[in-house]
């Protein structure tokens, strides 16, 4: 073999390693990537069952958001989970697209 062949030959065997690390590299990514989504998908469905149980509190009270918030300690309570998860619901959707980037 020649050495223009041999070294052809390296410099392919090179090239096929790099494709396959890097291959390799992106899929570790992927994975991680779908692991984050599916803890986000888990956690957004939680703060949504949040929100929906204040809303269901409000209509069985027959009250506002801003009343039964305003009623007593219970009502401080709820406006403390209400705003939780408003606030994870909003960094959830940061998170996503920031992994759509």
């Amino acid at each position: 073999m020649s050495t223009d062949a041999a070294r052809a030959a390296q410099a392919e065997r090179f090239a096929v390693e790099q494709a396959a690390q890097k291959q390799a590299a992106q899929e570790k990514v992927d994975a991680e990537k779908a692991a984050v989504r599916a803890k986000l998908a888990a956690f957004k469905q939680a703060f949504l069952a949040i929100r929906a149980a204040c809303q269901v509190l409000e209509a069985e009270r027959q009250q506002s958001p801003r009343e039964v918030r305003q009623d007593g300690t219970l009502g401080t309570q709820i406006a403390t989970a209400s705003s939780a998860a408003s606030e994870g619901l909003q960094l959830i959707a940061m998170t996503e697209q920031q992994l759509v980037d």
